[in-house]
């Protein structure tokens, strides 16, 4: 393999870092032939370096015909794409941010024009592909875009660090000193505090632009002396012993394109405050987890953090483990193998797969976009295994472009194969920490396996989702973790599905209890009734739409497992924990009184636009197995299914109630007034086992997680009985077993 990698910008910041370490990489480990055109400045000072690492620097470069690949590796160079254009295969490794539009570096018919022609977009983060360049690259093809996060050089052996280095607590902070590092946020934030709350700060970063800020940062660089520490960029071990007497650190930045400065650190093993940017989001630090946040801009938010991070050690010691956890998933190797795997598919030699060591020649089954489409058409008929059959050459000795694991992971979870499937998304999700879509998958996996501990914590970036960003509320106060907050408010609000919300409103009184606060519910209208009976130890309790009360901290429904620490053995805790209404369960003992019993209410579809709906969701014409002498059917189908019931199967004696029924007070009378409900997995399910009435429950062969793997009952609810599929797409033999049961409920 030969390459061309073009950089005019080589020098000492996180790009270069990382394109010297791929380059060593592909030199030495690989055998990778390296040519690299620079300008002359990076001859002199940087030629040497590039050719200890194995790369041919030069002001010229040979034919372009003789590269597999040319990598363009700066916008500064974005002219050469033209130049390289139809000659041979283009990689632009992206690693600017919003800087490049906001300076005008390029116009925008321009950089629409030039990201156009490259056979691939290298970019370092979901968020800088999807927010900052989306308006220029939304017309490209997905294949010609992918997203490697860098990866971060971890220190094996770390010193003890004392609680506090000196007699003052010490911050750190790395960057440039440049307006969109916001470093004068941070100086405003420390001058602030006064007495034993006013730390030191130790600004490492370039100086040269400090005449942008204009008279407004003189004060800053001459007075405060004994506070503010101005130390210019700083590298090797200057560097190192600077940070290791750091206390903590902190990344003021409005603009970021991945902060791998804050990782580094955080391995080092001193807690992070910074900047609330999506980008670290992305990355995966989360409030009060693993950091502490502020808006951008937020002095006073930021002087708040200091404050309580110098006062609560223990919060340091907690940040500082979370914060060293998440920088160990963002390891070189693993960069390594991410950077290559996503440039072979476009070089000359798309073919070849890497190794750790070497490439071997794997399949001839053609580029990986073509295979992609097929693969994709595969799976969406069902015919699983061709799928896995056309993708297992790919991947010889565990070895393969990531594509292919996602696919392979997919559709091995979709067969039934759930272990095999979590051993490949735990290799992706440590491979591509950042990969916030295969993070949410793995948390699926890992609860519908019982690992409900790491699933529950993957089970947050379920708002990470292309089609679930926008439904995320946005909430300036932290999410409550779980913590005692006697004397605050908490605000409970629910989130999907009326089946969710009916599963997990059982937390509600746990969580005032852990948290000792006052707690609000903010609950959908349609449930709002039943809750306002049964939740007794709500404080207050108001309906979606509705403008909350003043609360210091939140927590959405389903994240309440996550900060209550749920596990299987909690569960089901007390049951019944709803109620029905007793006017409507008068009124439906006398509706009801005439039929025969037994009576058992059916639900046979689910709500059509739920994502899983044609696996969970059947006709009522299906269900003829069920229809038995001396069983009285009653339909509480609601929905476009509901008109089914005006021509049941044959011999099924069925009574539609579907008109009569206003909301889920009717639904929880008829359950409590029928002696079964038979259903699909849908919100009746859930209703009944909250109510502790008796529900037999059809299950896809790929279940929802909820329902867990390989049982028959469910700990979430003891009067809930299970009926699974054990052929994809194939309920014959579930009716059948159903249809067995039926006859022992027949007197």
């Amino acid at each position: 393999m030969k390459i061309l990698v073009i950089t005019h910008s080589y020098g000492l910041n996180g790009a270069a870092i990382l394109l010297k370490s791929i380059l060593e990489y592909w030199s030495h480990t690989l055998q990778w032939e390296i040519d690299a055109l620079v300008d002359e400045k990076t001859l002199s000072n940087h030629g040497e370096e590039l050719i200890s690492i194995g790369v041919k620097p030069s002001l010229i470069t040979g034919q372009p015909k003789e590269y597999q690949f040319v990598l363009i590796n700066t916008f500064i160079d974005i002219g050469f794409i033209d130049h390289f254009f139809g000659q041979a295969p283009i990689v632009f490794w992206i690693h600017e941010g919003s800087s490049v539009i906001y300076n005008a570096r390029c116009q925008p018919l321009e950089l629409i024009n030039a990201l156009s022609k490259p056979d691939l977009l290298l970019f370092v983060s979901r968020w800088q592909s999807h927010s900052v360049f989306r308006n220029f690259i939304h017309h490209l093809p997905p294949q010609k875009i992918k997203v490697v996060s860098p990866g971060i050089e971890l220190f094996e052996e770390k010193p003890p660090r004392a609680a506090c280095i000196t007699d003052r607590f010490h911050i750190v902070s790395l960057g440039s000193v440049y307006p969109r590092k916001r470093p004068l946020d941070l100086a405003k934030a420390v001058i602030s505090l006064s007495g034993t709350h006013r730390p030191v700060c130790s600004f490492i970063g370039d100086l040269s632009h400090t005449h942008v800020f204009g008279d407004e940062i003189q004060e800053y660089l001459t007075d405060y002396s004994d506070t503010l520490k101005w130390h210019g960029g700083m590298t090797g071990d200057a560097k190192y012993k600077l940070l290791m007497k750091g206390d903590a650190a902190c990344f003021p930045s409005g603009d970021e394109t991945f902060g791998m400065s804050a990782l580094e650190i955080a391995s080092l093993g001193l807690p992070i405050m910074m900047a609330d940017l999506p980008v670290y989001n992305e990355v995966g630090w989360i409030h009060g987890v693993n950091c502490l946040k502020h808006p951008v801009g937020d002095v006073l938010m930021l002087a708040r953090n200091i404050e309580v991070l110098i006062g609560q050690p223990s919060l340091r010691k907690q940040l500082t483990k979370a914060g060293s956890e998440l920088a160990e998933r963002y390891s070189m190797a693993a960069f390594f193998q991410n950077v290559t795997d996503a440039v072979l598919p476009i070089a000359s030699v798309s073919k070849i797969v890497p190794s750790r060591s070497t490439a071997e020649p794997v399949s001839e089954l053609g580029p990986l976009p073509s295979l992609e489409q097929q693969v994709h058409a595969l799976i969406a008929s069902d015919r699983l295994e061709e799928a896995e059959q056309l993708l297992r050459p790919l991947v010889p000795n565990g070895v393969g472009p990531m594509p292919v694991w996602r696919y392979l992971a997919t559709i091995l979870r979709r067969q039934g194969r759930t272990a095999e499937a979590k051993v490949i998304q735990e290799m992706i999700v440590q491979s591509l920490p950042g990969d916030l879509s295969e993070r949410f998958n793995l948390s699926e996996t890992l609860l519908l396996l019982g690992e409900f501990d790491r699933g529950w914590r993957e089970y947050r970036y379920r708002y990470s989702l292309s089609h679930t960003k926008i439904i995320e509320r946005k909430i300036q106060q932290p999410r409550w973790e779980g913590q005692p907050i006697p004397g605050q408010t908490l605000l409970i609000h629910d989130e999907q599905g009326y089946g969710d919300t009916f599963q997990f409103i059982r937390l509600v009184k746990a969580a005032k209890e852990r948290s000792g606060a006052r707690i609000v519910l903010e609950i959908n209208r349609e449930t709002y009734a039943i809750a306002k009976r049964s939740l007794e130890h709500v404080d207050e309790l108001i309906p979606a739409g509705q403008l909350p009360p003043a609360f210091n901290q939140h927590c959405e429904l389903m994240s309440l497992p996550a900060a209550m620490g749920l596990q299987l053995s909690h569960l089901p805790g007390p049951i019944p924990y709803l109620k029905p209404d007793p006017a409507r369960l008068e009124h439906w003992q006398k509706r009801l009184s005439d039929l025969p019993r037994p009576i058992v209410a059916l639900v046979w579809a689910g709500r059509p636009t739920h994502t899983n709906d044609a696996n969970r969701s059947m006709k009522l014409s299906d269900f003829g197995p069920l229809a038995h002498p001396g069983i009285q059917f009653v339909a509480i189908q609601k929905g476009p299914s509901a008109a089914q019931a005006l021509t049941p199967p044959e011999g099924m004696n069925i009574l539609s109630l579907d008109q009569e029924i206003k909301d889920f007070d009717d639904t929880a009378a008829i359950l409590c007034v029928a002696d079964l409900l038979i259903s699909v997995d849908s919100s009746p399910v859930h209703l009944a086992g909250a109510l502790g009435r008796p529900a037999w429950v059809m299950l896809p062969f790929l279940p929802d997680w909820r329902w867990l793997i390989a049982r028959e009952d469910t700990p979430w609810y003891p009067s809930v009985r299970l009926f699974r599929q054990t052929e994809r797409r194939n309920w014959l033999g579930v009716l059948e077993r159903l249809s067995d049961a039926l006859k022992g409920l027949i007197v």
